[in-house]
């Protein structure tokens, strides 16, 4: 595991990993996706910070996922907060007991404490996912699309951690969240976020770069409830994993070492299936491929860099 490290220090090693990544042939596909990490252990704790939190993303989480390729729009590994809860679900004060059982949607306080120890409930797979808190005290997002381009990826860190410091700190104002969310998707509510998040001119070009190229049209997103049982989802990951054979995951272990070495970081493999890179304040992941040309390793593999 690596040290603590600033923010410029987690971005040079962004720059360098995608640099040695690409160096030595890794690809990325549709089916891959960026993972973020973010620290949470200062509020992990607060329902209320962590309520904020929720509303802050629930409000604009059209306009993230305008961001993105349309394949991540539906993906049962990144549905919507609103795929799971209503907005209204987070409002208002409660004690983290009540927190839990909002967002674990059970309220027998043994079931809660059990599936905060699982590390696969179908909660993982929503675009935010506080279910991470629990087990790792970490915020994670996974919205972001595949990419080896560093320069997207420290944009994307930058816009979540301005995101979530707003959600926790003096700022936030509720009624201002309230209107966010009530609004269509579209031109009008990009400015209005802007406005309440004083997102800076350099973050907001990037914003519009992104939704230009995968949302120009501003399609509505729908806020209803998935039809995607976890079940389904569940089943469907499992059946991922079990085609992966002995040869793969020994071929994975030994490309691994090699990136490691490459990088200078000292790298624990947590897992057959997932490797942990921690930084200070940021990270990013895949889920999904990440294979040099010349090797066939599975889409079940997930990559990760936490913040810790």
């Amino acid at each position: 595991l690596t040290p603590p490290s600033s923010k410029s220090k987690a971005e040079d090693y962004i720059r360098l990993a995608c640099k040695l990544l690409k160096k030595y042939g890794y690809q990325t596909h549709s089916s891959c996706s960026v993972h973020v990490h973010l620290d949470a252990s200062d509020f992990r704790s607060d329902p209320l910070k962590l309520g904020r939190v929720l509303r802050v993303f629930y409000a604009v989480e059209d306009i993230l996922f305008s961001m993105n390729p349309e394949s991540r729009w539906s993906n049962s590994y990144c549905k919507s907060l609103s795929s799971f809860y209503s907005f209204e679900d987070f409002e208002g004060e409660f004690t983290l007991e009540e927190f839990d059982a909002k967002w674990y949607k059970n309220i027998n306080k043994t079931e809660v404490k059990r599936l905060k120890t699982n590390s696969s409930p179908d909660y993982k797979y929503c675009s935010l996912n506080l279910h991470s808190v629990a087990y790792r005290g970490t915020i994670e997002f996974r919205h972001h699309g595949s990419t080896l381009n560093a320069g997207k990826i420290i944009h994307w860190i930058a816009l979540l951690t301005h995101l979530v410091e707003y959600a926790v700190g003096d700022k936030y104002d509720d009624k201002k969240i309230i209107e966010l969310y009530s609004m269509d998707t579209g031109l009008d509510k990009l400015e209005k976020m802007r406005e309440v998040f004083e997102i800076e001119k350099k973050s907001f070009d990037y914003i519009t770069g992104r939704i230009k190229k995968f949302n120009s049209k501003f399609l509505q997103f729908k806020r209803t409830m998935s039809s995607v049982s976890a079940s389904k989802r569940i089943d469907n990951k499992d059946l991922l994993e079990r085609q992966v054979d002995n040869q793969k995951q020994t071929k994975k272990r030994h490309l691994r070492h090699f990136i490691g070495k490459q990088l200078g970081f000292m790298l624990k493999n947590t897992t057959d299936k997932v490797l942990h890179i921690n930084t200070r304040r940021s990270s990013f992941g895949y889920e999904g491929m990440i294979t040099p040309s010349s090797l066939d390793i599975n889409s079940a593999s997930e990559w990760v860099v936490t913040r810790s």
